[in-house]
């Protein structure tokens, strides 16, 4: 089965032009690709929390060179 990730990043949800974008090709993706899934992720409407050095930092590592 295919399967596509549509990541909506505009501040103005649907109704910003990459938006609208998207969709229509989503609309002629799946019109192509029959039983195909879509899995839809609105960032502006639910933000990804920041992923930063401390999180994934070895715990008996300094976060930064030469930190102690």
């Amino acid at each position: 089965m295919r399967k596509l990730l549509q990541l909506n990043t505009s501040l103005f949800h649907g109704d910003g032009q990459s938006s609208q974008l998207g969709e229509a090709f989503i609309k002629h993706w799946l019109r192509d690709n029959p039983g195909a899934e879509v899995t839809r992720r609105d960032l502006a409407a639910e933000a990804v929390p920041h992923l930063n050095l401390a999180r994934f930092q070895h715990p008996r590592r300094p976060a930064h060179p030469g930190a102690a």
